[in-house]
């Protein structure tokens, strides 16, 4: 017959063996180092997401800034628009007004 197995199966011990003192100690810092390192790393990224944010506050107000000089420039190009068409306007006029001393010479 085959060995027979133990039922239930052995509980563990009801405590952890001991541990070295020197050994948790030393793990212990090594922890506590680790979390002062992820520490510092979280507070100079809080930071640089601060800096990013007053950047992007920046770049919005610049855009808004080159949005109103657009708005201004194209008031000016519709300006120049009317002057050209004025220009236009004064320029058919005093060609009426050759023609008109045109004719006026041929008649004398």
């Amino acid at each position: 017959k085959g060995e027979a197995f133990p039922y239930p199966p052995p509980f563990p011990p009801p405590f952890p063996p001991p541990h070295d003192p020197e050994k948790l100690c030393k793990k212990v810092d090594e922890l506590e180092l680790q979390l002062n390192i992820t520490t510092s790393i979280t507070i100079e990224n809080k930071q640089s997401i601060e800096v990013i944010k007053v950047d992007i506050t920046q770049i919005k107000q610049d855009i808004t800034v080159i949005n109103q000089d657009i708005s201004v420039i194209k008031e000016d190009i519709t300006v120049i628009k009317q002057d050209i068409t004025v220009i236009q306007q004064d320029i058919k006029v005093i060609n009426l007004d050759i023609t008109s001393i045109k004719q006026d010479i041929q008649v004398i």
